[in-house]
């Protein structure tokens, strides 16, 4: 019989992703690595850095086993399978509690503190972080048609494996609009900010202008305390 893996032993998400794939079909590390570089990586996206050191991890706690398989196309791979006890801790992990609401955000970090960025630098951020969502959204809607016309929609799907997919799709793709959205909103901050500035750069900049029109000089004479009284002393000799 198989030990029970310690709860010291769990997988990190990365791990727990693997498994997931691994419950579906049996892969390679070349093939894990085109599954979390594609489109369809719901959640999670992996470097070879990080797949490789992760697989070996979970094979010396039990939860998943290789074995080399010859290829015509090549040398031996290493192909990687779901043990039962690997299946049942993977079970047991998503019917545990969830605590979803921190979410890590590069991009967020970033805006966070934009104030210590020019106000064009900043914008020009917003408009290439635009760029990649819409060219995202668009990805995500032809893989859901594409998918919604061979399974169906998820209340019918005709594969209950898809249905998650699918779900995921959905979610994704709401996502991208939502931050399209809040990046229109952020795009327009910026740029009314970006208006106020310059107008009140404006106003300081005509406002020491006027200061040194000529009229607006005062002669230093009149400021010199001596030559003040000394005029003031001559009126009273008269």
């Amino acid at each position: 019989m198989t030990n029970r893996p310690s709860a010291n032993q769990s997988p990190n998400m990365l791990g727990y992703a693997i498994l997931e794939l691994l419950e579906r079909v049996s892969l390679s590390g070349y093939d894990l690595k085109k599954r979390f570089a594609s489109s369809l990586a719901f959640g999670w996206h992996a470097h070879d850095s990080q797949i490789y050191p992760q697989l070996k991890q979970l094979e010396r706690t039990g939860y998943i086993q290789s074995q080399l398989e010859n290829s015509s196309a090549g040398p031996a791979r290493r192909v990687y399978s779901l043990t039962s006890v690997g299946r049942a801790h993977l079970v047991e992990w998503l019917q545990s509690p969830l605590d979803d609401t921190r979410q890590k955000s590069e991009l967020m970090l970033r805006v966070w503190s934009s104030d210590l960025m020019p106000p064009e630098a900043f914008t020009e951020m917003l408009v290439s972080v635009e760029r990649q969502t819409q060219d995202r959204l668009r990805t995500l809607q032809v893989i859901r048609k594409r998918m919604q016309k061979r399974f169906g929609a998820p209340e019918i799907a005709t594969d209950p494996q898809q249905v998650g997919v699918l779900l995921c799709l959905e979610h994704d793709i709401q996502l991208a609009q939502a931050q399209l959205n809040w990046i229109e909103r952020a795009t327009s901050v910026a740029r009314t900010r970006q208006v106020f500035q310059e107008a009140a750069q404006g106003r300081a900049t005509e406002a020491m202008d006027k200061v040194s029109e000529p009229e607006n000089i005062v002669d230093p004479q009149l400021v010199d305390g001596s030559s003040v009284w000394g005029t003031c002393d001559d009126s009273l000799d008269t």
